[in-house]
């Protein structure tokens, strides 16, 4: 096996049958694919959870606003 420049630098000879060096195993490509597709899932969820919290939100001023012509209403009436 030929030696990489600096290298020895790196990692000394002793420790290096301790230190190998991280390799791709398996279909490493499929899996970053799967971790994109699930970040971008989990994106989706994020925004979708964000749009229903300003939905209820809204909702919920609408029902207070409601309630308060309601009640001017009723002070008219009386």
């Amino acid at each position: 096996m030929a030696a990489v420049a600096g290298s020895s630098s790196i990692a000394p000879s002793a420790s290096s049958s301790s230190q190998q060096p991280i390799l791709a195993q398996g279909d490493w490509t499929q899996k970053l694919v799967q971790l994109a597709k699930t970040a971008e899932l989990k994106k989706h969820a994020l925004t979708l959870q964000l749009h229903t919290a300003n939905i209820l939100s809204a909702h919920a001023a609408l029902d207070e606003k409601n309630k308060a012509i309601q009640d001017v209403k009723e002070q008219k009436n009386k």
